[in-house]
């Protein structure tokens, strides 16, 4: 059992269940006390305020790293993400004690090397009999955990959570879905943020169900899990619900329950998710500091239903007011959101987007979310985030701008799908096409790096091109700005193997050949030398007699730097003409 003074949540109570799957292999309930006692006996004692860091892969050694910090009294930190500079940034605080992660030569406590010193005497664990199980006590007040927002509107932000709001939290939700023992839980999203922690590792234990140990963010990955584990609940976000969206009919069948969270989920994902897959979506409304609030199926409802025991209500600016046990304010006090919302007498409410969502532009005013709903319903959009930012010309305020993944569409076409919608003086005054969008691991954006995405450069300099019907020759250089640079490597640059393969090869190939598809085929490769920022190559493509077959050189002075042969996918000839 763990308890709290007030709260508690019920561990799975057969010593011999599966509580976790996939990855290495399954863990039992037995395995996860006996490895969190293990692991809490290498932590340092617990001072006033101690925290313990909690970076894990593996949720299996998250949950051990996670109980075995509480039951020696600790509170964990939870790192906004797994970037090194982003786990520095909280092990340095001065109330951390350690870092316990499951990282291959990583700084800290390796949570996998603690777990297998523990003494593994008959009388500690029996699997045939009865299993102690772990006692975890605080008082409503007790921090119990530290995470920060995501930083999607700036630096990420600390946010601790106390016994009474993260227990308490959980208690909710267990109550709110009825959901039976032995439940399979399937999570995109890590359980280093709030939404993970929830419904991928403390919901599970407390319902008695069964954690997947890997976080599958491609549709195939997720649908090979959930092929194995029947009547799962999928904890998942917008951006990966709308690729699942893509998958075929049958995929999600075996689905007990969908949840989407931490962004809006555009009605179309919704609508495509329900058409093909009879699978009704649960979206959650919440934060980091208010923890959940309200709850819809969109196509059943627009309108936010409050969980129970929560009361929202609006200032006379139209502010969101939150009343709920889960904030530092209690059920004493409102706690005022960063959201617009109109709410109706029955207690439902109307999102309006954030307070900072709205600006005004060229004297009139626009919302950022409505104008990327508006991008993201174009034919061949598969991404896109709008962003405010101060207007060089005073007189205008602030000004729009729209980075888009759209590989088949250009700039003026969405302009004038935008201006169909929009007007002149609202459009946004800056385009990029990018080939992806820098989201986290939850599915969200930060403006910074969003922002960045317009001083980056995506096509190498093409300084001469040569064809016959069977070769091109193309002379390029890679400027100094080109986005690919970027992690490769700091103090020496370099093209890195994949954007040679992928942008430059590729890229001439469908500039030639512009009905062939996807590169399906790779063999031959080789990688003899770099490629340094404004260095000259000679790309050489040999077309083969087997349509969608071309050999490649990239060659630098007469060096060879990169060769291969690459497969393209080709339509068929009723596929041609359709």
């Amino acid at each position: 059992m763990m308890t709290t003074t007030h709260y508690g949540a019920t561990l799975p109570s057969e010593p011999s269940a599966v509580v976790a799957f996939g990855g290495p292999g399954p863990r039992t309930v037995a395995e996860l006390w006996r490895d969190a006692r293990a692991v809490a006996a290498g932590l340092p004692r617990a001072t006033v305020g101690s925290h313990i860091a909690v970076i894990c892969a593996d949720r299996y050694w998250f949950a051990v790293a996670l109980l075995a910090s509480w039951q020696r009294q600790h509170a964990v930190a939870l790192p906004p993400s797994g970037q090194p500079a982003s786990v520095q940034r909280v092990t340095d605080r001065p109330e951390v004690l350690a870092l316990l992660h499951d990282i291959d030569g990583g700084h800290g406590l390796d949570v996998r090397t603690l777990a297998a010193q523990r003494p593994d005497a008959p009388n500690q664990i029996n699997l045939s009999g009865p299993t102690p199980p772990l006692e975890l006590k605080f008082s409503a007040d007790q921090v119990v955990a530290t995470l920060f927002t995501s930083g999607s509107t700036g630096e990420p932000q600390a946010c601790t959570k106390n016994a009474r709001q993260l227990l308490g939290e959980v208690a909710l939700w267990v109550a709110h879905l009825q959901l039976p023992v032995n439940t399979p839980f399937v999570a995109t999203v890590p359980p280093h943020h709030l939404y993970g922690l929830l419904f991928s590792v403390l919901v599970p234990l407390a319902v008695g169900g069964r954690f997947g140990r890997t976080t599958p963010v491609h549709a195939g990955s997720v649908c090979a899990l959930l092929a194995a584990q029947p009547q799962a609940v999928v904890i998942s976000v917008p951006a990966h619900w709308r690729a699942v969206a893509d998958l075929p009919c049958g995929a999600l069948t075996n689905v007990r329950l969908a949840l989407s969270s931490t962004a809006p989920l555009q009605r179309a994902t919704a609508e495509g998710i329900e058409q093909t897959h009879h699978l009704s979506i649960l979206e959650l409304f919440g934060s980091t500091e208010t923890g959940g609030i309200a709850t819809r199926r969109q196509l059943a409802d627009t309108l936010w239903q409050p969980l129970p025991s929560i009361a929202v209500s609006c200032s006379p600016t139209g502010q969101l007011r939150v009343r709920s046990p889960l904030t530092v304010c209690g059920v004493a006090d409102d706690f005022e959101t960063a959201d617009r919302a109109i709410v109706e007498p029955d207690g439902r409410f109307a999102h309006q987007g954030r307070l900072d969502g709205v600006i005004k532009t060229g004297g009139l005013r626009v919302s950022v979310a409505h104008v990327e709903e508006l991008l993201l319903a174009i034919a061949g959009v598969d991404d896109a985030a709008v962003i405010a930012v101060e207007s060089a010309q005073v007189a205008r305020g602030q000004e729009l701008w729209a980075a888009v993944v759209a590989p088949l569409l250009t700039v003026d076409d969405l302009r004038a799908a935008l201006a169909l919608h929009l007007e002149p003086s609202t459009l946004p005054r800056r385009f990029v096409l990018a080939p992806a969008l820098p989201r986290s691991d939850t599915g969200k954006l930060a403006i910074d790096e969003v922002r960045s995405l317009f001083g980056a450069v995506w096509q190498f300099e093409v300084l001469s091109r040569h064809e016959t019907p069977t070769t091109c020759d193309i002379e390029v250089r890679p400027p100094p700005a080109l986005f690919y640079f970027r992690g490769h490597f700091a103090d020496h640059p370099v093209v890195p193997g994949i954007a040679q393969i992928v942008v430059l090869v590729g890229g001439e190939v469908r500039r030639l050949h512009p009905n062939w598809g996807a590169i399906r085929q790779l063999s031959r490769l080789k990688f003899r030398r770099v490629i340094a920022p404004n260095q000259v190559i000679a790309l050489r493509l040999t077309f083969w007699a087997t349509v969608g077959t071309v050999d490649f050189t990239l060659h630098r002075t007469g060096e060879l730097c990169a060769c291969g042969r690459l497969g393209f996918a080709v339509p068929t000839a009723a596929e041609a003409q359709a």
